[in-house]
């Protein structure tokens, strides 16, 4: 490590509902990365992410001696949000209560619901629709969705006419689906031709307005103008619709076409696509700086492969070396608790060298500390294509001391750890969980190039605490608390350079010519993994082109 090299950091600016930035502490130590990544050619980013939209429809209708009716649903898509409309119409009772159960075992939770259709048959409404709702983390596949009706069966029949009309949203924010607004559901009921019920928003500006409308015994019901049809006359009588609004509304008229004045009742509500986090650029990192929406984040971990590195085009600089790490970090801005792996390439033979690393930076400096004592839990023997698990923790996840510190590196091939546990850290309240593969800055002689890589490289059941129990990053990843890096470099122009007995920058810190993308970071999916791909080594080490 060279002595005062100073600690960088940088800013984001983060849009999340907290308002806060996302940041990352950079390490003055020479921190070789481990990433994977592809060939010379360029990868684009993939999005593993399903569009906003409908995934699939189902719908049935029972007759008056029934009290039961069920629909067979499948999806395309993980992490769907799963929508019931529960009808009954024309009862000889008094009203009735609705559940939901399926085969796939979701939790169902009932939304809101209305009534009408007092006819004077029996002094109260006939007619009822209920929402439910629940979270389905995978595809379903031929689920039996079933709807019940209770304490409203007629003596004449037993029953009375009920049904339903599911169906799956997909790209919505799977952590808090509904939006916020206080009003919603909306509802209403009346005796007309024009159903229609007023709704209003909260501050997304991509929400899904859906609605459903019952009238039975007379007319038709179609999709309002703007609207989409999910269901038409699914149950005889109902029909269920969808709109995406691309701004917040007010007063916002969710209407259905009618051919026949008579009893209906709607219900309307409104479906949040994930907020977007922040997309940059850095010339260190790519990955994720994960700034939830709670207090403090006392976890970050989950598994990686370790990449094979390899001689880039263009060369090696730093006596033939290039660099790379691949590391999980808590951070409360200026300062960072890491962990992970190390890989060095040297040479145009590229003799490989791995090796498992912890660190607590601050702003005045840090100290990698290498895992190749003796004994289990002291030395980690790590080769390229191992499956490394690696975590760091604040001991106040496990309700300890809050600036104790926890790190934990595990390879699944050679079954040899790296355990550390107590210490201490000035850093109570880390408000950031990172998941980083790094190009690093910091230089003896020279900076270090990032290497070559045949596969792209990432991270899979990724976790972080907020609060603890540690869980998916995807439920914060559909919140829009990240910021996204990709790692980007470019040459300077002729007054940038480098001292070469130094290694520090001789002029300026700006990147003066056209960015290229180093490595390219992808969107996280549900079960919280994403890929990182190598595209060049271009314009790498930061520190070697002046900048």
């Amino acid at each position: 490590m060279r002595s005062g090299v100073p600690v960088f950091q940088c800013g984001f600016s983060a849009t999340n509902s907290s308002g806060s930035g996302a940041y990352i502490v950079v390490s003055e130590v020479p921190q070789t990365l481990s990433v994977v990544g592809v060939t010379e050619q360029s990868h684009p980013p993939s999005n593993s992410n399903p569009s906003f939209g409908i995934d699939s429809s189902a719908s049935a209708g029972c007759g008056h001696n029934t009290n039961s009716c069920s629909a067979t649903l499948t999806t395309s898509n993980p992490s769907d949000i799963i929508i019931v409309y529960a009808f009954e119409g024309l009862d000889l009772q008094t009203h009735c209560t609705f559940s939901v159960s399926d085969t796939a075992g979701l939790s169902w939770t009932l939304r809101g619901s209305v009534s009408g259709r007092n006819d004077g048959s029996i002094g109260s409404d006939r007619d009822q629709i209920a929402e439910f709702w629940a979270k389905s983390s995978s595809a379903l596949s031929s689920d039996t969705i079933t709807e019940s009706i209770s304490g409203c069966a007629s003596t004449q029949y037993g029953g009375e006419y009920n049904g339903l009309e599911a169906f799956g949203v997909s790209g919505a924010n799977f952590n808090t689906p509904f939006d916020p607004n206080a009003s919603l559901p909306g509802s209403a009921s009346s005796n007309s031709n024009t159903p229609s019920v007023t709704l209003s928003t909260n501050s997304n500006s991509n929400d899904m307005i859906i609605s459903a409308a019952q009238q039975t015994s007379y007319g038709v019901l179609t999709a309002g103008s703007g609207f989409s049809t999910v269901v038409q006359g699914g149950t005889g009588g109902a029909t269920t619709e969808y709109k995406v609004v691309n701004s917040p509304v007010t007063n916002f008229q969710v209407a259905f076409g009618d051919s026949a004045t008579w009893y209906w009742e709607q219900i309307a509500d409104a479906i949040e696509a994930p907020v977007q986090g922040s997309i940059s650029n850095s010339p260190f990192w790519a990955g994720y700086d994960m700034s939830p929406n709670f207090n403090y984040a006392y976890f970050a971990g989950g598994f990686f492969y370790q990449s094979f590195v390899s001689y880039p085009p263009g060369g090696c600089h730093n006596f033939y070396t290039c660099r790379m790490s691949q590391w999980f970090g808590l951070s409360d801005g200026p300062n960072l608790a890491q962990d992970g792996t190390a890989a060095t390439c040297v040479g145009a033979s590229c003799a490989a060298s791995y090796v498992a690393w912890y660190e607590m930076v601050t702003p005045s400096g840090g100290g990698e500390i290498d895992c190749t004592g003796s004994g289990y839990g002291n030395y980690v023997n790590v080769n390229g294509g191992d499956e490394i698990y690696a975590n760091v923790a604040n001991e106040a996840d496990n309700g300890g001391s809050n600036t104790l510190y926890d790190f934990y590196i595990y390879d699944a091939q050679s079954q040899t750890a790296c355990i550390v546990s107590g210490q201490s850290f000035n850093m109570p309240n880390p408000t950031h969980a990172d998941f980083i593969l790094e190009n690093p800055e910091d230089c003896a002689i020279d900076c270090a190039t990032l290497p070559d890589i045949s596969i792209p490289a990432g991270f899979f059941q990724s976790q972080m605490c907020g609060p603890c129990p540690s869980s998916n990053i995807y439920n914060y990843y559909v919140q829009g608390a990240y910021s996204r890096l990709n790692m980007e470099n470019a040459p300077c122009n002729s007054n940038c350079g480098v001292n070469r007995s130094t290694g520090l920058p001789s002029h300026s810190n700006i990147q003066c010519g056209t960015l290229v993308t180093n490595v390219s970071t992808d969107s996280i999916d549900p079960t919280g993994a994403f890929d990182m791909w190598w595209q060049t080594s271009q314009n790498t080490p930061y520190w070697d082109s002046g900048c």
